[in-house]
């Protein structure tokens, strides 16, 4: 058994446009604030508990130059990983920077946040195959697409934006329950959800799916603001990967 180690298993997989989830997109830059305080930062120079390294028939992770190397082998379903801490605040930055080896035609690598007990809620910031993104928010278990429409599975191509074997910075930015998207420093995405105040953060990688993450952080703008708390994860309510 691995400590820390999630798969989203009781999702349902399929993916439907949400007219409930009151979440308004907007064409417009919904976020004003400079985030120069960083609160987490990891750079995978050694194994946390966070982030593990391990190896099995469906999954192989570890620590390799300075990176996190992450090869879901199997052909079905994502796995995830949580970070042990919380943003307990609606005013923060999340920055991932992760070198896409491979990524088969289901598969995916992507951005967890907000994500609220047992699944009840939040949201995954996803890059795929090609030059692909989308925007998934999870409600009572269930994905639901915000982005794209049914025949795209919620996908958004846009030509020459997300580079192969090289890095790639995918950025969110909330303050006050409004987000803006940005990947390698383009906004491509920006919306407003009232519903979450706090959530957890974390990455779930697609089948069939090979990345490297360089860094994971978390940045305020000011540092009075405490951001991250420690929490216990309840294994009886997330199901475990073996």
């Amino acid at each position: 058994m691995f400590p820390r180690i999630f798969i989203l298993g009781f999702l349902l997989l399929i993916s439907i446009t949400d007219s409930e989830a009151q979440v308004h997109l907007s064409s417009d830059a919904l976020v004003k604030v400079d985030f120069n305080t960083p609160c987490y930062i990891e750079n995978f120079d050694s194994v946390s508990a966070d982030w593990p390294t391990f190896s099995n028939f469906n999954n192989l992770f570890m620590i390799q130059n300075g990176s996190y190397y992450m090869n879901r082998k199997a052909k079905a379903d994502p796995y995830a990983l949580l970070s042990s801490k919380k943003v307990s605040t609606t005013e923060f930055q999340i920055n991932l920077i992760v070198n896409p080896i491979e990524i088969s035609n289901d598969g995916f690598i992507g951005l967890l946040f907000m994500l609220q007990e047992s699944s009840a809620g939040g949201f995954i910031f996803e890059i795929g195959a090609g030059s692909r993104f989308r925007l998934r928010q999870i409600r009572d278990g269930i994905y639901r697409t915000i982005t794209g429409d049914m025949g795209s599975k919620g996908w958004i191509t846009d030509e020459n934006l997300i580079k192969y074997n090289t890095n790639n910075n995918l950025t969110i930015a909330s303050s006050n329950r409004n987000y803006d998207l940005f990947i390698n420093s383009k906004r491509i995405l920006s919306f407003n959800d009232v519903e979450y105040k706090e959530g957890q953060f974390g990455l779930l990688i697609g089948p069939e799916t090979r990345v490297s993450i360089d860094q994971i952080s978390v940045n305020n703008f000011q540092e009075t603001t405490f951001v991250l708390k420690k929490i216990s994860l309840d294994f009886q309510k997330t199901p475990l990967i073996f």
